[in-house]
């Protein structure tokens, strides 16, 4: 089947014209190595036979030539699909040095335009670890049931594309697990609504390093390995909307928000989100950059509401991702600009911006993606119950921000 390269989806349409479109932060597609560069730096799995059949269980049985022979009786042959059983047999489980095997505790399945995705979770709090099997971009409706060989394959050049991801959190995950050997049979693959099955054999994985910019990978010389020797799933594949809130980590509008850290512009220190939450009733975050004219507009509103509402229980959390001329990852410096030209406190300005992809922390940790179009635009704000952690508002539902106010002031009535 001819190969096509996949492309992450996107979501660049502005919910209104008082917003400025953002794209969504699906996975980056990452670039295939080639094996020959990546098997004398990387951790090895011995799935070869302890031992080989018998040099001699091939060969034909000659009659004892000292014997009569009979000329009705022909010598016995060991059939070549019995040698192959008992290579089988004699071989040893698929065995790696640090991870194997893997025993999901919550299964997720969803099906759309631009991803057909399973998601094994192990665990159901951070940090926790995942299994992907995902179809992606142009390869939606083109992969059908069959077995493809996953040998080499990172997220550019798959058609099926495997990984595990380990040591995950609100944002990136610490560990990148790539297949170096395997396959996997897709039994069923469909709609939203019809079954994603598929099988994985004989799977050995790497750990893999994200490059700065965010798409390159490399092995990860000392790196840990994982091997899969068989797993199996069969699922009714929802909406992707609804099979990513479903994930255990991903709260959605009306859940309630796990904690996370973003970097203090005042201090460059992690600062828990949860401690914005103390002693006040509402809690705004406002997700900004320095290119977006209405994120301008959308300050002065906010620096006024602050003022207002303050000492009533309003707490306001602003998010710097991106500078004037979008660009690499803005520095504090730029984040403490952007406050002062808007006349906000330092204290209240966040840095959110992985060295890849702005706001990768926030958008995982509030998923703005709405099942209503799937958009979203800048200014992005989001109201929280600050003395439940609910995820209340988000004006992506409420384009011209007509529930904004009555929303913070419902929360902030005695």
């Amino acid at each position: 089947m001819p190969h096509t390269p996949s492309t992450p989806p996107t979501n660049n349409v502005p919910r209104s014209t008082n917003q400025q479109p953002m794209t969504s932060p699906f996975p980056s597609l990452l670039p295939l190595l080639s094996l020959s560069l990546l098997l004398p730096l990387l951790p090895s799995c011995d799935s070869s036979p302890s031992s080989s059949p018998d040099a001699d269980a091939t060969a034909e049985v000659q009659p004892d030539s000292s014997a009569d022979a009979d000329p009705e009786v022909t010598p016995d042959v060991v059939e070549e699909a019995e040698v192959e059983e008992e290579a089988e047999a004699d071989a040893p489980p698929l065995l790696c040095s640090d991870h194997n095997g893997i025993s999901a505790d919550t299964e997720i399945a969803g099906s759309g335009a631009t991803l057909i995705e399973y998601r094994g979770y192990i665990g159901t709090e951070s940090p926790y670890q995942v299994l992907r099997v995902q179809i992606m971009g142009d390869n939606v409706g083109a992969v059908e049931p069959g077995v493809y060989d996953l040998a080499g394959t990172t997220f550019e050049t798959c058609e099926v594309c495997v990984s595990v991801l380990a040591g995950c959190a609100v944002g990136p995950c610490a560990q990148f697990f790539y297949p170096l050997s395997g396959t996997v049979e897709i039994t069923a693959v469909g709609d939203e609504g019809d079954h994603f099955a598929a099988h994985l054999s004989d799977l050995e994985l790497a750990e893999f390093e994200i490059l700065p910019d965010g798409i390159a990978t490399e092995p990860l010389p000392g790196g840990e390995d994982w091997c899969i020797a068989d797993y199996e799933f069969d699922l009714v594949a929802a909406s992707t909307h609804d099979a990513i809130c479903a994930r255990p980590t991903v709260p959605c509008l009306g859940e309630t928000l796990l904690d996370f850290s973003l970097e203090s512009c005042a201090t460059g220190e992690l600062v828990p989100m949860s401690s914005l939450a103390a002693g006040n009733k509402a809690l705004v975050f406002s997700m900004v950059t320095g290119w977006c004219p209405y994120c301008a507009a959308w300050m002065a509103r906010m620096v006024g509401y602050q003022a207002t509402y303050a000492d009533q229980g309003l707490a306001a959390a602003y998010v710097y991702g991106e500078n004037i001329s979008g660009g690499p990852r803005p520095t504090l410096d730029d984040c403490l600009a952007y406050a002062d030209r808007h006349g906000a406190a330092h204290e209240d300005f966040y840095l959110d911006h992985d060295g890849s992809y702005s706001f990768s922390t926030t958008t995982y940790a509030m998923w703005p993606w709405l099942v209503t179009s799937d958009t979203m635009g800048l200014p992005w704000a989001t109201i929280i119950d600050a003395e439940t952690w609910e995820y209340v508002y988000t004006n992506q539902a409420d384009p011209d921000n007509s529930e904004f106010e009555s929303t913070f002031l419902g929360l902030l009535a005695p």
